[in-house]
């Protein structure tokens, strides 16, 4: 599997564990000091989809996809949104915490040009409850890289709460929670109606008065 990559791509296959070169303040590696640049977005997007590299036994190539991941969010790789939001189906189907942990802040990297997408796979009943509820949580990342889209993604958060009767009480815990955090005050009524209707799971944040204090 390492001869379908080329340096500095390449490179990624020998690195290992992430967390060896994780600072104290969980900042990850600087991905450009490899020589990675834009002109590699394409092999480092087949990288982060690549299942033999995924199910390697390897302990140096199995790491090489969330290299990957994470190199292309340093590059805001705008053209890798589409291959980063197939990657979200290995939450539900794998139980990939990293592809949980890492995606969102990917995404927020990269920034507004990824909502739209998101948007979409978080309205999608087709795709598993924890991959709707990380593309949440990535467009809640991009919010807060880039505040001015905040109205935005209040609306897409807001629009997908009106379906509350229809999804699983858990996604809609996680919009409420959001929409809690986003300060978005314009979306009350809807946020109510949902704990009245008791479609929303409590656990996440609580009840309806737990969430005004928000």
């Amino acid at each position: 599997m390492s001869e379908a990559y080329h340096d500095p791509v390449a490179q990624l296959l020998s690195l290992g564990d992430p967390r060896q070169y994780d600072t104290e303040k969980s900042e990850w590696r600087d991905y450009s000091a490899l020589g990675l640049t834009a002109e590699h977005i394409p092999e480092l997007a087949q990288m982060v989809l690549d299942d033999d590299l995924h199910q390697s036994g390897d302990e140096s190539e199995g790491w090489a996809p969330l290299h990957a991941w994470r190199a292309l969010g340093q590059l805001r790789a705008e053209s890798a949104i589409e291959p980063l939001l197939q990657l979200l189906k290995r939450i539900d189907e794998e139980d990939d915490d990293w592809v949980q942990e890492d995606l969102p802040k990917v995404f927020g990297l990269i920034g507004p040009a990824a909502i739209l997408g998101l948007g979409d796979l978080l309205g999608d009943a087709d795709h598993g409850e924890w991959a709707r509820i990380t593309a949440g949580e990535a467009l809640a990342k991009v919010v807060e890289q880039f505040p001015e889209y905040r109205e935005q993604v209040v609306t897409i958060f807001t629009g997908q709460l009106h379906h509350f009767a229809d999804q699983e009480r858990i996604i809609n815990a996680y919009l409420v929670s959001a929409l809690c955090h986003l300060k978005a005050v314009e979306s009350a009524a809807v946020i109510e109606q949902a704990f009245a209707a008791n479609t929303v799971d409590l656990s996440v944040l609580g009840d309806w008065e737990e969430a005004q204090i928000l």
